[in-house]
């Protein structure tokens, strides 16, 4: 297992070093937020959700009381390839068109490399999007534990 810091983007392989030294290492570059990475772990106590080709989690790390928030992590696991990836992303919101003040939650979105991923609360629907805005995948999801 691999321990990754958001904050500072480091990436320390827990074989490369004694523990005690790990430790040391963690707490000196500051992972201490609520926003470290679970390293592709499903979390216990977040809903546990699953389509056709994905079982994925989504765990916001937001402070309590933020309606927005960009401390979103997607924990993906691909069941072909049988590959876990984690992916930090946003929540997404209509906007009151005068002030651009959220009025409804509608889903997250994600970014890796040239797509984007959407997960739609609304239609239980997970879209993979091209960098022009073209839905290039899409298929239902439903929540198998919560």
């Amino acid at each position: 297992m691999t321990t990754f810091c958001r904050k500072t983007c480091r990436t320390i392989h827990p074989t490369s070093f004694p523990l005690f030294v790990l430790l040391i290492a963690y707490f000196v570059s500051g992972c201490t937020s609520t926003a470290t990475s679970t390293q592709g772990q499903f979390n216990p106590s977040a809903e546990l959700y699953e389509s056709m080709h994905y079982r994925f989690q989504i765990i916001n790390h937001a402070e309590e009381g933020e309606v927005v928030s960009d401390k979103v992590e997607l924990i993906l696991y691909d069941k072909q390839t049988k590959e876990k990836t984690n992916i930090w992303g946003q929540t997404l919101h209509a906007h009151n068109p005068t002030d651009r003040t959220p009025t409804q939650f509608l889903g997250y979105t994600f970014k890796q490399a040239n797509t984007s991923l959407e997960i739609l609360q609304a239609t239980d629907t997970l879209n993979m999007i091209d960098p022009s805005g073209q839905i290039i995948f899409s298929e239902p999801y439903r929540i198998i534990s919560y």
